[in-house]
């Protein structure tokens, strides 16, 4: 399985909890950074991690998955994206070679984990109302934000044109299996409701909130990839058959 971390935090600091508990398990994890600055752009000029394009990080990760398959002989991964991680799988999916629509045996993704994906858009708690008033004034916020930390912060902001495209359509694809993990304590996304995915007709889709049955629960963004729940739901979606040994905790 392949780990696809978020904006600005880097695949050590995303998946140190969760990648030795997949281990544990007996998964053969991989995960890789991506959406750095490109030599000679004039975007990203902080070398944000998860900074580039939504765009040219599924390119990335395209690449990635085809050395995953090629060194480990397998058909197929699985995908867990954190937040704007969700979208560079989506993305890769949609139009980057990650799936085959008409041929969904050719796929190359089975599972697909998107745990507080920004997937229906966020206003990162404010900040992107905030962002159009300066705009209104004359100040040129997303501009200014393209530069500093990269296009993608601007992108996954809700009603951006990247996410137009990318939702445009149903959000799943005919083969593959989604499960789209959201907390209620949520502030990145915003309102964390949009974690979600819409299914398209017949697909193989579950929403599912981390206080679904643990409303004691509370886990905010970067959490979801740490916390006992989200790790059993993580495990619970690879492998429905793991809560039948393993019992779910709220803490």
């Amino acid at each position: 399985m392949v780990l696809v971390h978020g904006t600005w935090a880097d695949m050590a600091k995303t998946w140190n909890t969760m990648a030795p508990a997949l281990k544990e398990e007996g998964y053969c994890v991989f995960a890789l950074n991506y959406g750095s600055k490109k030599p000679g752009s004039g975007q990203n000029l902080l070398d944000m991690v998860g900074g580039d394009t939504i765009e040219d990080s599924a390119s990335t990760l395209a690449q990635f998955v085809d050395r995953v398959r090629n060194s480990t002989g397998a058909g197929q991964v699985d995908l867990i994206g954190h937040s704007q991680g969700a979208l560079v799988a989506r993305e890769y999916l949609k139009s980057g070679g990650g799936s085959d629509p008409g041929a969904p045996s050719n796929n190359t993704v089975h599972t697909l984990v998107s745990l507080a994906g920004t997937n229906q858009g966020t206003s990162f708690n404010l900040n992107q109302q905030l962002g159009a008033i300066a705009e209104m004034l004359g100040i040129p916020v997303i501009g200014l934000a393209a530069a500093t930390v990269g296009p993608s912060y601007v992108e996954q902001m809700t009603g951006s044109p990247f996410l137009k495209q990318l939702n445009a359509g149903p959000d799943t694809l005919p083969g593959i299996k989604y499960v789209a993990v959201g907390t209620k304590d949520d502030l990145m996304v915003t309102p964390p409701e949009h974690s979600f995915l819409e299914p398209a007709q017949g697909s193989d889709i579950q929403n599912i909130w981390i206080q679904d049955g643990c409303e004691s629960a509370h886990v905010d963004h970067m959490q979801v990839t740490s916390h006992p729940r989200a790790i059993w739901l993580t495990k619970k979606a690879l492998d429905p058959a793991y809560q039948e040994s393993s019992p779910g905790r709220c803490t």
